[in-house]
């Protein structure tokens, strides 16, 4: 490792974990907290200001790479963007409808500013079997099929944020495997160092996040961070998996565009399934419930940590597949027809969850009845 890029990373973990141990009482003290409500059972207010240390230490300590970032000045813009939005909904909590705006225009500058589209997905209707690289065009669906993209995973990563560690922890393999592909490719340097950047922080936050450094110091993403990270994400994995396409001296591209959504799988899973569910219930598909996988789990009496180990390894599973996709040059036609099946399994799983978490509500609604029906007998029998 180059001895700039050893000192800018660790800038960037030290500052971070600076902002993060010193910004927590000022987050208390201004009303920056996650309260206590009836979707959120953490005992007391926690800081919102795990996007803003990490957000601010990535800008900062990215200066000191020894790289260009002339490539990148419409990505840095919407990041900024993205987290003055997520700041001031976690200080005072914005319209659902003003929050999508602000993420439209976001997505809409990278198609428009940066080009940054999915013009080609990999071959997913003919397994010829040849070693030729042959995506197919998506033409006139581009720009919608690319917004809608940005759109959903920006918004899928800001909702699976509602367990400590599991947007951290999902967004750390997710930089992992970039990089491992990157690095693998060797044609993504500049990549690699900001992914890299990013992960920094990532495990930075993660280290206050899940009260390794105590309880007092527990610390949230907020929107600011869950939706920032988000954008990073599909940012990169729209770059790199359409480097390349069409073909040109350079080959395939640094990731099969059918490996990519394995790579965040959990999150678009999930998001999926509890719009769905929304949507079939007569709700609005913006309103927030308990519907959630790690909601589930956590109501049918299984431990935090548990929940937490259970689904990064479901992630861990996912984005196995998605780097052995490309790094085993699998077919494009099983990557993308067998997230279908996942997803069905997946949203059984959920359905029998939520079947268990109603038995489980009903008995103990039935066993409240029944007490304070032997309460009420018992005061009968002393009255008399």
């Amino acid at each position: 490792m180059d001895p700039q890029d050893f000192y800018a990373y660790a800038a960037a973990g030290g500052l971070c974990m600076f902002l993060l141990y010193f910004l927590g009482p000022i987050a208390q003290r201004v009303g920056l907290v996650d309260r206590p409500s009836g979707r959120k059972q953490q005992l007391g207010p926690v800081a919102l200001i795990g996007g803003i240390a990490v957000v601010v230490s990535f800008f900062l300590a990215t200066l000191l790479m020894p790289i260009s970032l002339t490539e990148y000045r419409v990505l840095f813009f919407c990041i900024a963007l993205l987290f003055v939005t997520g700041v001031v909904d976690d200080l005072r909590e914005l319209p659902p409808a003003a929050k999508f705006v602000m993420q439209l225009a976001v997505a809409l500058a990278l198609v428009f500013l940066d080009d940054q589209l999915v013009r080609f997905v990999g071959d997913i209707l003919d397994d010829s079997g040849s070693n030729a690289y042959e995506p197919l065009g998506l033409d006139i669906l581009t720009i919608p099929l690319t917004v809608f993209a940005m759109l959903g995973v920006i918004n899928a990563f800001n909702l699976i944020d509602g367990l400590d560690g599991l947007c951290g922890g999902i967004t750390l393999m997710a930089l992992a495997a970039l990089m491992g592909l990157a690095f693998h490719h060797g044609g993504a340097v500049t990549e690699f160092k900001l992914l890299g950047m990013v992960l920094v922080t990532v495990a930075a936050f993660l280290i206050f996040n899940l009260s390794i450094v105590g309880a007092t110091r527990q610390v949230y993403l907020g929107d600011a961070g869950s939706m920032v990270l988000g954008l990073i994400l599909v940012y990169f994995l729209i770059n790199l998996s359409q480097r390349g396409i069409p073909i040109v001296a350079s080959g395939v591209p640094v990731i099969k565009p059918n490996s990519a959504p394995w790579l965040i799988a959990l999150p678009l899973m999930d998001t999926v399934n509890v719009m769905l569910h929304r949507l079939r219930s007569g709700r609005s598909p913006l309103r927030p419930d308990r519907t959630h996988i790690h909601h589930l789990l956590l109501d049918v009496g299984i431990h935090h940590y548990a929940v937490l180990a259970i689904l990064l390894g479901l992630q861990l599973f996912c984005t196995t597949i998605g780097v052995l996709g490309t790094h085993l040059s699998w077919p494009d036609w099983v990557l993308f027809w067998c997230m279908f099946p996942g997803y069905i399994g997946f949203a059984l799983t959920t359905w029998m969850l939520a079947r268990r978490r109603r038995a489980i509500k009903d008995l103990a609604t039935s066993a409240s009845d029944v007490t304070d029906l032997d309460r009420r007998r018992a005061r009968a029998q002393q009255n008399r």
